[in-house]
């Protein structure tokens, strides 16, 4: 008689950097919605994917986020032609305290379009400009369930 031995099959997670970028400092006043650049992601999949949720996005910073009142992350196609339009993926809207902060989620807005297409993640950040230059990066983790 032959055995057959259980396995768990466990569809993969993508880790994807959000790129330090430098919030400026200094001048009293509330922080431009566009005062963190876009960024551009082409992500390597392990397969064919037939859906991609975004499962948690952590900023983390060299010095405290208090300065914010809310940030927004939107997914848009790289190429505008694509017809895709943008979609809010991630945010908080409550100020943070400390130098990390886990935003909220869309986690059941399925964004293979986006990800297989190209994607630009627009964040927009409300709040006052910071007394000193901030640096934010983070990352991203995506959930792949592959066909």
């Amino acid at each position: 008689m032959l055995g057959l031995a259980a396995c768990e099959l466990v569809d993969p997670e993508v880790t994807q950097e959000i790129t330090p970028s430098k919030l400026l400092g200094g001048a009293a006043g509330p922080l431009e919605h566009s005062a963190l650049p876009s960024q551009e992601w082409r992500v390597a999949l392990p397969g064919t994917p037939e859906a991609i949720f975004l499962e948690r996005v952590v900023l983390t910073a060299d010095r405290d986020l208090s300065f914010l009142r809310s940030i927004r992350f939107s997914v848009e196609p790289i190429d505008p032609a694509s017809g895709l339009g943008r979609k809010l993926v991630a945010w908080s809207n409550a100020a943070p305290r400390g130098t990390v902060l886990e935003l909220e989620t869309a986690r059941a807005l399925d964004i293979t379009p986006w990800v297989v297409e190209g994607l630009r993640l627009v964040p927009e950040v409300a709040g006052t400009v910071p007394p000193a230059d901030v640096t934010v990066a983070g990352e991203a983790l995506l959930q792949v369930d592959l066909l």
